[in-house]
C-alpha cells in the first residue's frame, strides 16, 4: 500500500486504504473518493446530493467516451432514499 497522495487543496493530503481479496491480491484507492462515469448530469447531481459529494476534478477526452468525475464523499452520513 502506498503512502498518502497529496491533494488538490494547498497543505491536504489524500489518505490511502486498501482491500485485499481471498486470493491475495491487492487493490489500493483513495479514501471517500470515486470515480464516477456518466454522461446523465442528473444521475451525478443525486450520487452528490445523496453522498454529500463533491465534484474535485472533471476528465474530459476528445474520444468518445462520457466525461469522468472524481468525487469526494462523505461517507459517515448518506443521505437515504426512503
Amino acid at each position: 500500500m502506498h503512502g498518502p497522495l497529496p491533494g488538490f487543496e494547498s497543505g491536504t493530503s489524500r489518505p490511502v486504504a486498501g482491500l485485499i481479496d481471498s486470493e491475495g491480491v491487492q487493490a489500493d484507492f483513495v479514501e471517500d473518493e470515486l470515480v464516477v462515469t456518466t454522461e446523465d448530469p442528473a444521475r451525478l447531481k443525486a450520487l452528490l446530493s445523496r453522498w454529500g459529494g463533491q465534484v474535485i476534478h472533471t476528465l474530459r477526452s476528445h474520444q468518445p467516451i462520457p466525461p469522468h468525475y472524481l468525487v469526494r464523499v462523505e461517507t459517515s452520513t448518506p443521505t437515504r432514499r426512503g
